[in-house]
């Protein structure tokens, strides 16, 4: 007879007995990257609550085409293969629709499953397949995003019969609710529109303002800026020391942010003059208010009247969207928005959520119409390895600009998606074709020196990412300098989590003795090793045990030494000539 026995135990009857173990390591943990998280507005979908999207196709039909689902599909254009996309708000309504009966009596009530403005149509028909079958169609466009087939034979209550239909099928689009108890067909309509629903962003803010006057006093011509918010810019209008021009200066603290010149030569209309000189303004756009022949008047640094922030750009709700993401396992955090409190707020969240063992980074970025001076001030100040501020942006095939949040999101697909043995410095750009605002030797080095990563081109005209580094500048005492490169924060990420992840599982299951250390040490050591092969870390990376902490009781002390490997980013060459080569 044969049977099993446990460690310790000594049978009563003579026999054979068993018992089995694993002797072997546990399996080495493999590589978790290549996961991103949105934070964006739209028109539809979840609402506070996140989803694993897998193709930026699939943002379309989950989010709608409203608000700022670019930021997700940025991230995949930059390499992202997973985005834990998290609409963004609180409030608003959804769509409805009254579904009737031959009798005109509204029994069925459609409400769309979120809240939001996307537009929606309704179709219900007879099949051509089957006389005695209907269907209902939910429609975007022309395209039927889904199909309820209910039986519509004669003596068949039509109104349980769809109600039943969208019940079982569990709609992705749709609640049904009965109005009132009908007996009657239900009535056939044809792609009409579901009364769309509002976006818990409505209300938005306001552009600043500056209303300029000609010389009786007169307000002839409004500035309005081209961007919503509270920012300060200045008005200047004054005479060039060229003959019969004058130029309006639009500034913001202390530096000149554009200049438009138009003439003001005598018999001039210099409110036409300046109308036609401003069109291709990127920072305001000027509305004629009145005519007048009368010279402008001049102004000194005067300040718009400023606007206001979009309501939609709640600290509350982006600490809501923040809290949900918190339990998901994602490389990369990117969000809609360039608003330093949001931003700033982002950060403490990272570095939180870093402290209980989540290995993140975000990506932040500014718009050009704040100085360059002032950007470098923002991105020294954050000085964070978790934190890449991107300052300046490219302009793709189309003509569209990528700047501030947009620009930071196809850097978070970047980093994401590049593996940890490969860095993202001078890594092309896809589908750019040139800079916002190229930048001379001197200013990339101010950029680098402050911790802000920009976009350059290469000798080839291709836009590129200038220097992957991070925002930290000063570093502290448990910080060396690799800790500024993107790339070696990847691979010491990396070998944090593969090791976590490889070693949790034996918590509790060994003992804390000699051979119980030395199992959690081998896999320790497995871990470096495969990194090692990967060429991520020099050899010679290993674990052993902290001999100035003794193992007590449930606890035992280790020491991880690894070097991670940095890309080959600096060559310098020495070109040594002669006149003639020296005869023998």
């Amino acid at each position: 007879m044969a049977a099993f026995f446990i460690i310790g135990e000594k049978k009563v009857r003579p026999g054979v007995y068993f018992r089995y173990e694993n002797w072997g390591l546990p399996p080495i943990a493999g590589v978790d990257d290549g996961k991103c998280a949105a934070v964006f507005r739209s028109n539809w979908g979840p609402l506070g609550k996140p989803s694993p999207i897998e193709n930026f196709e699939e943002i379309a039909r989950i989010y709608g085409d409203g608000g700022t689902t670019s930021v997700p599909i940025e991230q995949f254009k930059g390499g992202a293969r997973l985005v834990h996309a998290l609409r963004l708000g609180i409030g608003g309504t959804p769509g409805t629709y009254q579904i009737k009966d031959t009798e005109g009596a509204s029994v069925l009530l459609v409400t769309m499953k979120y809240p939001g403005s996307r537009r929606f149509s309704l179709t219900i028909r007879p099949t051509l397949e089957n006389p005695d079958e209907s269907e209902l169609l939910i429609l975007d466009g022309t395209t039927a995003l889904e199909r309820f087939a209910f039986d519509s034979s004669e003596g068949v209550n039509q109104q349980a019969s769809l109600v039943a239909s969208v019940a079982d099928a569990t709609s992705n689009y749709i609640n049904l609710s009965v109005t009132i108890e009908s007996e009657n067909a239900l009535a056939t309509v044809d792609q009409v529109p579901i009364a769309p629903g509002t976006d818990p962003f409505d209300a938005g803010g306001t552009p600043g303002t500056y209303d300029i006057k000609d010389s009786a006093g007169r307000a002839v011509i409004r500035i309005t800026a081209v961007q919503d918010g509270f920012i300060l810019y200045t008005v200047t209008i004054r005479p060039t020391e060229e003959a019969d021009v004058s130029e309006l200066v639009i500034g913001l603290d202390g530096t000149t942010l554009e200049t438009i010149k138009f003439s003001s030569a005598a018999g001039i209309n210099q409110v036409t003059a300046l109308m036609e000189a401003s069109t291709s303004s990127v920072y305001v756009i000027l509305s004629k208010l009145s005519d007048s022949t009368n010279a402008l008047a001049e102004a000194n640094a005067q300040n718009f009247t400023p606007g206001t922030k979009p309501t939609g750009y709640s600290v509350a709700a982006y600490s809501a969207a923040f809290e949900a993401l918190e339990t998901l396992r994602w490389n990369v955090l990117s969000i809609d928005t360039v608003d330093t409190s949001v931003q700033t707020m982002m950060q403490m969240f990272l570095n939180r959520i870093y402290e209980s063992g989540q290995f993140t980074m975000g990506v932040i970025g500014e718009d050009k119409v704040i100085p360059f001076e002032t950007r470098l001030r923002h991105a020294s100040a954050y000085n964070d390895y978790q934190i890449v501020y991107v300052g300046t942006g490219y302009t793709d095939i189309s003509g569209n600009v990528y700047t501030g949040y947009l620009a930071a999101a196809r850097i978070a697909g970047l980093i994401a998606g590049t593996p940890s043995n490969e860095s993202i410095t001078h890594l092309p750009i896809t589908g750019a074709v040139e800079l916002t605002e190229p930048l001379t030797n001197y200013y990339l080095e101010q950029a680098i020196l402050a911790g802000m990563l920009t976009f350059s081109t290469s000798s080839a005209d291709t836009v590129w990412v200038e220097y992957g580094i991070n925002s930290l500048v000063m570093t502290g005492t448990k910080e060396d300098a690799g800790w500024k490169k993107i790339k070696r924060v990847k691979i010491r990420f990396e070998l944090m989590q593969r090791l976590n992840d490889t070693v949790e599982g034996l918590v509790g299951r060994v003992n804390n003795d000699p051979d119980g250390r030395m199992t959690i040490i081998q896999s320790a050591n497995a871990v470096c090793n495969a990194m090692v092969t990967e060429r991520k870390l020099l050899p010679g990376a290993h674990c052993e045990i902290d001999v100035d902490n003794a193992p007590a009781g449930d606890s035992a002390w280790f020491l991880v030494y690894a070097d991670d490997i940095d890309a080959l980013e600096k060559m310098y060459f020495a070109f040594k000539f002669r006149f003639a080569p020296e005869e023998a």
